[in-house]
């Protein structure tokens, strides 16, 4: 699975230990709109993050490069949200960016640690997911994720979640 390394800063854990402290169930409803607040303001802080890091500190790659490579994350989350599209081979890809085949590979790797495929596949998985606990069945989510047998996107989902597909379509 693809990672972004984020440490909270000291505001983000102060608002996550207020989150704790005032957990209560029965709060009222402007109380539970400034936890909602303190929530959405930690994750934007991490999303913040995910668009923004230190960037020759963490992937060594020079800002246009990074620039680049996230364009071409938000080409492919776009490719995977339409999936009746044929998804650019690697070749394809780097043409498309600019770069050759092999520079592609790597600097995507340096920014996301992780490979385009292995990103193509860990999104698709997660949004078969999303798909299984809005109540889809295995079939469709299987091949909505571009797998051609069930028996294939159950071990993938498998060693993705550590869950069963069926387990998971079973909570809803």
């Amino acid at each position: 699975m693809c990672v972004v390394p984020w440490t909270p800063s000291p505001h983000a854990l102060a608002l996550a230990e207020q989150l704790i402290l005032d957990a209560d169930a029965s709060a009222s409803p402007l109380m539970r709109l400034r936890q909602a607040g303190r929530a959405l303001e930690i994750f934007y802080e991490a999303l913040a993050k995910r668009e923004a890091p230190t960037l020759t500190e963490a992937t060594g790659l020079r800002l246009r490069d990074h620039e680049r490579m996230v364009r071409l994350r938000d080409f492919l989350d776009d490719e995977i949200r339409q999936p009746y599209l044929q998804a650019l081979t690697i070749e394809a890809l780097g043409q498309r960016f600019g770069l050759s085949a092999s520079a592609l590979q790597r600097q995507f790797r340096q920014a996301f640690s992780c490979s385009i495929n292995e990103y193509r596949r860990n999104m698709r998985l997660l949004q078969a997911r999303a798909e299984l606990e809005r109540g889809s069945t295995i079939a469709a989510a299987a091949e909505r994720a571009g797998y051609g047998s069930a028996a294939n996107f159950a071990t993938a989902f498998r060693r993705q979640f550590g869950l069963s597909p069926r387990a998971v379509r079973g909570r809803v």
